[in-house]
């Protein structure tokens, strides 16, 4: 049996729901923006029910309508 709590469905959940605030300085120091960041950095998501990563430049070819 899985552990559901604090899960909801997505089609269900709003922007308020997937904000955690936290201040503009939290790790701030550890972002690094210079020139080619968008190769550095890496996102996770789910599609399919798998877990993918890759750069963030690849993020607007994700194919979230489906």
């Amino acid at each position: 049996m899985s552990d559901i709590r604090g899960s909801f469905w997505s089609h269900s959940c709003t922007w308020t729901d997937l904000l955690v605030p936290v201040s503009l300085d939290t790790g701030r120091d550890d972002l690094d923006p210079s020139d080619g960041w968008t190769g550095r950095w890496i996102a996770k998501w789910k599609y399919a029910g798998d877990e993918i990563a890759g750069p963030v430049r690849y993020l607007g070819q994700v194919p979230v309508a489906s």
